[in-house]
């Protein structure tokens, strides 16, 4: 990625999350010094089926949240949730991901941090049709 973006795009997502808009290029904003609450999300395989754990679970508009995200289905995913786009407010440019999608391999570990800003309910899963079908999705309620 080019030095000139990766700097600018790290100021903006500061800037939004309440942090210094001129940052050294070597002091990156770290929101992991900030109070989140830890989501734990698994993908899974349990009884020949795909499943996502938690199945369903509840956010409150304007907290931080760390998800972390462990893939131990056996096959990869791609996870996202497309419907938060412009309903959540991102930290840093890998956590992006929720909204455009990830393709996560079988043990692969992801960590995003964001903060919920609209109430509603959310899909989150596998972009594959067939996977989302077979329960590789969870619900989402922004409160």
């Amino acid at each position: 990625m080019n030095r000139r973006f990766g700097v600018l795009a790290a100021a903006v997502c500061g800037m939004l999350l309440g942090f210094p808009g001129a940052q050294a290029a070597d002091t990156w904003p770290v929101v992991t010094s900030w109070d989140a609450v830890d989501v734990s999300v698994r993908l899974a395989t349990a009884r020949g089926e795909l499943v996502v754990q938690p199945g369903e679970f509840n956010l409150r508009a304007g907290e931080l949240y760390r998800f972390v995200i462990v893939n131990d289905s056996g096959v990869k995913h791609s996870l996202s949730a497309p419907k938060l786009a412009g309903k959540v407010l991102i930290s840093d440019l890998a956590s992006t991901n929720i909204v455009s999608g990830v393709v996560m391999r079988p043990g692969e570990r992801v960590e995003w941090y964001l903060m919920p800003v609209t109430e509603g309910t959310y899909k989150f899963g596998c972009a594959n049709s067939v996977h989302a079908a077979s329960g590789m999705e969870t619900t989402m309620h922004v409160l």
